[in-house]
C-alpha cells in the first residue's frame, strides 16, 4: 500500500511541477498585470486538476500489479516521479493523436472528452511503470530441491 500511495503522490507532484514552475516564473516576471495573483491561482488550479486526472489514470495499472505492491516505497516514488516528468509531453502527444477523434465528443460530452484526454496518458504511463517495476524487481525464483 505504501508503494501505491508513494507512486501516486510522486507521479502527481512531478506531473504538475514543470507547468507549476513555469507559471510561477511568469508570475514573478509580471509587469503591470492587474490580476496577476488571480491568474496564478487559476493556472495552479488547472494544473492541479490536470495532474489529478492523469494521476488517476496512472494509479489504475499500478494498483492492479502485484509486483508494484512489493516494491520499496522509495523505488516506487522514483519510478513514478520520473514518469511524472514525462506526463506533460504524454498529454500533449495524446492531444495531438486523438484531437480530431475527440472533437465531436467535446460538443456532446465535454467532461467525458476532457477525462479521456487526460486519463489515457496516465494509463499509458502506468503501464510503462509496471513494465519498469518488473524489470527492476524480477520474479523471485523458487528454491531448487
Amino acid at each position: 500500500m505504501k508503494a501505491l500511495l508513494a507512486g501516486a503522490l510522486s507521479f502527481a507532484f512531478f506531473s504538475a511541477l514543470p507547468s507549476g514552475a513555469l507559471s510561477f516564473a511568469l508570475y514573478l516576471n509580471r509587469q503591470s498585470v492587474p490580476e496577476a495573483t488571480g491568474d496564478l491561482l487559476l493556472a495552479l488550479y488547472l494544473i492541479g486538476f490536470t495532474a489529478a486526472l492523469t494521476a488517476a489514470g496512472f494509479v489504475i495499472p499500478i494498483a492492479l500489479d502485484r509486483r508494484w505492491h512489493g516494491l520499496a516505497w522509495r523505488r516506487a516514488a522514483v519510478i513514478a516521479g520520473a514518469l511524472g516528468l514525462l506526463a506533460p509531453a504524454a498529454r500533449l502527444g495524446a492531444a495531438a493523436a486523438t484531437g480530431s477523434a475527440l472533437r465531436p465528443l467535446f460538443h456532446e460530452a465535454p467532461t467525458a472528452a476532457m477525462a479521456i484526454l487526460h486519463v489515457v496518458p496516465g494509463l499509458v504511463l502506468g503501464v510503462v511503470a509496471v513494465v519498469l517495476a518488473r524489470a527492476v524487481r524480477p520474479a523471485e525464483r523458487l528454491p531448487e530441491t
